[in-house]
């Protein structure tokens, strides 16, 4: 089936479809949507269980094949994404280490501290990392996510040469649902939407994939993925109730989707059996015939070419988080589902069983009715939970068991950037700052830590991570910078600060400058000094470098614009006896933008004027609110004066 060429890879998910809302997925009472014509037009698989009930423990599990309790993020709380196991390899390392350039397009952002807490797929292996800007739907011009930002993003990737992929999120659906969701439901104790209302709000979730559909060049030469993360449960009163009482539950409404592959001699049929969405990766990667991921996941190409296919098991986990107490941090059930069976275990509801043949309602509970299906169930699941095993030491098992000697491994990637963390004195943020390097979206890099203190406090802090992209090495105080240096993998450098935070963006924006512009040697940037009170205050790195020439916290340069005979040269600002030195006539360009934060302790004259400009704003605030209200309250008597003066002429 697959060609020599390397297809063009578009991935399309839309956020929280139910497969059973759809005609093309088997309910002929639906209308007949531009999506699921869409969706006809290739292998569409009706029947893909999810890992997970949400989206970034569901789409992150696709992503690296791997189950979430093995990769590591199987936490509903989205403030444990940076959680992900470095080794899991994802699809993005191998089609940016087979050729690709990668692209991905999200239509929510909402940073908060280290994390896009909207974030759904692993970073690592994406040349563009782009979103509309926009926190929901209700905050866009037009109440669309039809943007300017995602035309040009789609116009961009039209644009570039093959062999390319994109990611494309959707969130037109999961945020339609979620507005719908007013006081007046939640009133009557709906805390999901209705059935009317989501079936509603399908019909414009698929005039907004049409919008992206249609911009999109594609062409039969192409592969084309058009899939959804998880379900949703409808026409719930009581979810509270429901969840303390009985626990979460794996069913079907939440953990079933779909997903089609088109174009590329994809032929059109129909598939009812049993996937899983780890098998989704697999399968791109062998219709593209790129290198293997070797993780849980199986090809399902053999299935789609009607070859013989044995029958998948589908491990499925997630946490309560309407029980009381919540479980966001890890998951609290764990289950098992094949083609007919269906069985989960909950850390302190018990246990279900499920006869999903004769039960597709999954209404009756046959625990206790000493089915032998229950014992085989109950082992894999408990196997499943006591499973320890690193994501490398799944690899070496698969290549093992396929007879495969050589094998991608996240630890063979070169890291684009070196970067240099100097620590030459106790630092009660240190790791803190390991971690904002750490959280960094997109860029590969090797941290690489130069401790010059007399004791073993950053080597404790290192241990603890265990994380391979981190070096650690004793130096000298006086120890050149420039041989230093000289033995870093990447093509770029930075010198990280031991006094910042840095942004999750700062390498990769600051590098994105260096592609984009050849003829500089140094970018640098603005960064935010924080005092002990919360008052921020942006640092304007350009006017201290033109008195000093300190380049400041923040910059990203090329390891190539580095003499090796320069004695002296630019300064880096947090430690004035280190220099970079730079080739003679190297091109340095600053950008406005700010990429890291300064704790620092603010003197009392300083503080007192923080203090002041506070008193100020929050009176200068009262006063606007007071002009508000008199005006509302001048319309209120407008409409009752111009009331009686109508009534006066009756």
């Amino acid at each position: 089936m697959p060609s020599k060429a390397k297809p063009d890879i578009i991935w399309i998910l839309i956020d929280g479809v139910r497969p059973d809302k759809l005609k093309s997925c088997g309910n002929l009472k639906r209308p007949l949507l531009f999506l699921d014509e869409i969706l006809l037009k290739g292998t569409l698989l009706t029947k893909v269980i999810s890992a997970d009930a949400n989206t970034k423990t569901s789409i992150h599990a696709a992503y690296t094949s791997l189950y979430p309790s093995i990769n590591k993020l199987n936490a509903f709380n989205p403030m444990y994404l940076t959680e992900l196991d470095p080794l899991a390899v994802t699809l993005t390392d191998i089609l940016h280490y087979s050729g690709y350039k990668t692209f991905r397009y999200q239509d929510v952002v909402k940073w908060q501290g280290m994390v896009d807490i909207e974030q759904s797929i692993p970073t690592s292996g994406f040349d563009i990392w782009e979103s509309s800007g926009y926190r929901r739907i209700g905050d866009t011009p037009r109440h669309s996510f039809s943007t300017i930002k995602r035309d040009a993003f789609i116009t961009e990737f039209n644009q570039t040469p093959s062999p390319k992929f994109a990611f494309i999120h959707l969130w037109t659906f999961h945020d339609l649902n979620c507005e719908g969701i007013d006081k007046r439901l939640k009133a009557a104790g709906y805390f999901g939407p209705t059935s009317e209302l989501y079936e509603n709000n399908l019909l414009e979730a698929s005039e907004d994939f049409k919008d992206v559909w249609d911009k999109l060049q594609l062409t039969n030469e192409n592969l084309v993925v058009v899939s959804t993360d998880h379900g949703a449960r409808l026409d719930f009163p009581s979810i509270y109730e429901e969840e303390q009482q009985y626990g979460v539950r794996l069913r079907d409404i939440s953990m079933n989707t779909f997903c089609s592959f088109i174009g590329f001699t994809i032929p059109r049929q129909i598939i009812n059996n049993m996937v899983r969405m780890i098998d989704i990766v697999p399968t791109i990667l062998e219709i593209a015939s790129c290198e293997q991921l070797l993780g849980q996941g199986r090809s399902l190409l053999p299935l789609i070419r009607g070859e013989k296919f044995s029958e998948l098991h589908a491990f499925m986990e997630t946490g309560g988080i309407y029980e009381k107490p919540s479980s966001t941090d890890e998951s609290n059930v764990w289950g098992v589902r094949t083609e007919k069976w269906k069985y989960w275990k909950h850390v302190s509801k018990g246990e279900w069983l499920i006869d999903l043949e004769n039960d597709p309602e999954e209404e009756i509970n046959l625990i206790g009715k000493d089915l032998p299906i229950k014992d085989y169930l109950q082992r894999l699941v408990q196997e499943y939970i006591n499973d320890n095993r690193t994501p490398e030491q799944i690899y070496a098992e698969k290549a093992q068991a396929k007879g495969i000697s050589r094998y991608f491994m996240k630890r063979q990637i070169v890291p684009e950037v070196s970067l240099f963390l100097l620590v030459q004195k106790e630092n009660p943020h240190l790791a803190d700052i390991i971690d904002s390097i750490l959280a960094q979206i997109c860029v590969y890099f090797e941290l690489i830590i130069v401790d010059t203190t007399p004791d073993d406090r950053a080597k404790i802090i290192v241990e603890k991570l265990q994380d391979y992209r981190i070096s650690y090495k004793k130096y000298k105080l006086n120890t050149s910078l420039t041989s230093i240096i000289s033995n870093a993998r990447g093509k770029y450098i930075s010198c990280i600060s031991p006094d910042i935070i840095y942004k999750p963006y700062f390498l990769y924006e600051l590098r994105n400058i260096l592609r984009s512009k050849s003829e500089i040697a140094l970018v640098y940037s603005n960064y935010i000094y924080i005092d002990q009170v919360g008052f921020e205050k942006i640092i304007n790195a350009e006017k201290i470098f033109k008195k000093k020439s300190n380049i400041g916290y923040c910059f990203f340069a090329r390891k190539e614009a580095i003499s090796k005979m320069t004695p002296s040269g630019t300064k880096i600002f947090n430690n004035d006896n280190l220099c970079l030195p730079l080739i003679e006539d190297s091109l340095i360009f600053h950008t406005s933008q700010s990429f890291g934060y300064r704790y620092h302790r603010a003197g009392i004259y300083t503080l007192g004027l923080h203090f002041l400009y506070k008193v100020i704003d929050v009176g200068r605030k009262k006063v606007i609110r007071q002009v508000m209200n008199l005006i509302k309250i001048g319309k209120v008597l407008k409409m009752i004066v111009k009331r009686d003066f109508v009534r006066s002429f009756l």
